[in-house]
């Protein structure tokens, strides 16, 4: 008994011999700044150990942050703190948000340059009041997380284009569980991204019409993407656009394309007597090039007027996939597509179209279904939607539907799984 006693006090003994400052020493340190001089600051200090950077609801200038370690950087505010400009230039491992990305007398904007695992979350961008734009810019960076994030009036009064998110050579790019929307003569996501592009559960509503040029206002697709090979495009709702060519548009040299259980709605309640005219345009005429390895699956497409060149079709594909074999076409497989009145734009250039529902129009294969249906809000089925339920290919139907729940053995046609009660 005597000798443990002993032990146990000789014990506590060393433990209080321990250096206090070499214990704390492996605490993330957090360091609190309200000026660009004392982040500067903050971020050389933390540039080989880590740590958290909070920022006060003040207004920032310009901020940069440069190459540094492995050990992971939190950039933390509120939606209270304003940056104008924040820089990441060949940096890697830097978190960021919550916080606004607003002007103050020259254009927003995050710019990853080089830049490698770096975490955008809960940031609002906005440019609203100004004429000035707010952006997010990705040049030549990997491994990109946006999420939880909010986009609207990029640039309603600048002279110049402005796309919301601008791609440039990024890879393993995921934007998710975000918010585009309210935006005058603009693209939501726009450009070019080298491997590997994710779109998952975003919304994306209104590009507004606008008055600064036909160029500018003639272009106003949710998103429009021009290369990149591996773009999977999941869950996500797509509103009006004004004088664009589609609510997706994707061309010229991409490969392996996945367009699944996406809502595509032609009218908004904000918009009142307006309609959409094409949910998705695969390829253009104006390249030999086209998207390869495109699947387009158990999407509902509401989206469907005539356009001003009296295009009347929910969905349009270039002519160029005459050039190209077979394999390489579109698969077009259980979708609710509400118009296809010239089939020679969708028909004559897929490698194979299966068990879709068409509103409006003409199928393109035996398996298609022509008629009218019943949905319930937003595009869900009904227990009376006859030709959704239960009629989808299941050997190309996703395991799940766009709210994430699964679907059944019988799947059914469109975005939505039939859960019952409606």
């Amino acid at each position: 008994m005597r000798r443990t006693t002993l032990l146990v006090l000789a014990f506590a003994g060393f433990a209080c011999l321990l250096p206090v400052g070499r214990v704390e020493a492996h605490r993330p340190l957090t360091i609190h700044v309200r000026t660009d001089a004392q982040f500067a600051a903050a971020v050389q200090r933390l540039r080989f150990s880590g740590g958290t950077i909070k920022l006060a609801a003040a207004w920032f200038r310009g901020l940069e942050i440069g190459p540094r370690s492995w050990e992971q950087l939190r950039i933390v505010g509120t939606r209270r703190t304003h940056v104008e400009q924040l820089i990441l230039r060949g940096t890697r491992r830097v978190s960021i948000g919550p916080l606004t990305i607003s002007p103050i007398s020259q254009d927003a904007r995050i710019q990853s340059l080089q830049s490698s695992r770096i975490d955008i979350h809960d940031v609002k961008f906005s440019a609203a009041g100004t004429h000035y734009a707010a952006t997010l810019q990705l040049p030549i960076s990997n491994r990109i997380t946006v999420r939880r994030s909010e986009f609207t009036h990029c640039g309603d009064r600048s002279w110049h284009m402005v796309n919301c998110i601008l791609l440039w050579q990024v890879n393993n790019l995921t934007v998710e569980d975000s918010s585009f929307h309210d935006c005058r003569g603009c693209d939501f996501i726009n450009g070019r991204f080298g491997h590997n592009l994710a779109l998952y559960r975003n919304r994306f509503a209104r590009t507004l019409p606008c008055h600064m040029g036909a160029y500018r206002c003639g272009h106003q697709d949710l998103v429009q993407l021009f290369g990149g090979v591996g773009l999977d495009v999941r869950d996500n709702v797509f509103g009006i656009y004004m004088k664009g060519a589609a609510q997706l548009y994707v061309t010229n040299r991409m490969r392996r394309i996945s367009i699944v259980n996406n809502l595509f709605l032609g009218t908004d309640p904000r918009v009142p007597g307006y309609e959409a005219r094409v949910a998705m345009v695969i390829g253009s005429a104006e390249t030999k090039h086209v998207p390869r390895g495109v699947r387009i699956v158990n999407n509902t497409v509401l989206t469907g007027a005539r356009r001003v060149d009296g295009y009347l079709g929910s969905i349009r594909m270039t002519n160029q996939y005459g050039a190209v074999p077979v394999r390489a076409r579109p698969v077009l497989a259980n979708n609710v597509i509400a118009v296809l009145e010239d089939p020679n734009q969708v028909c004559s250039e897929v490698r194979a179209s299966v068990s879709n529902l068409i509103l409006q129009g003409e199928g393109c294969s035996k398996s298609d279904t022509i008629g009218a249906e019943i949905f319930g809000r937003a595009g869900r089925p009904t227990r009376y939607s006859a030709f959704l339920l239960g009629r989808a290919n299941p050997a190309l139907a996703p395991l799940r539907d766009i709210t994430g729940a699964p679907r059944s053995p019988e799947p059914d046609i469109g975005a939505f799984q039939y859960r019952g009660a409606r």
